[in-house]
């Protein structure tokens, strides 16, 4: 598997806040803050959910077997 930069990241909130600071959180909120209020002048929507399954889960393979499946399949119409 190459090394690149994710699309994504995805944290737990309650990690986050255990190892940092409250000045840290503002800024991590200020930050998300930051890139609701851009989404919304781009005419995009902020309510946006995503499916997050941790690798830890024995749900995990067969559930990323499947959307990789499903993924597969659409790319060949």
């Amino acid at each position: 598997m190459e090394n690149r930069t994710p699309n994504y990241i995805v944290w737990d909130v309650e990690e986050v806040a255990s190892v940092c600071s409250p000045e840290e959180m503002q800024m991590l909120n200020a930050i998300i803050d930051r890139v609701l209020q851009a989404r919304t002048n781009a005419g995009l929507q902020n309510n946006v959910s995503y499916l997050v399954i941790p690798n830890t889960k024995p749900y995990h393979r067969p559930i990323a077997e499947m959307l990789g499946l499903i993924q597969a399949s659409n790319l060949q119409r």
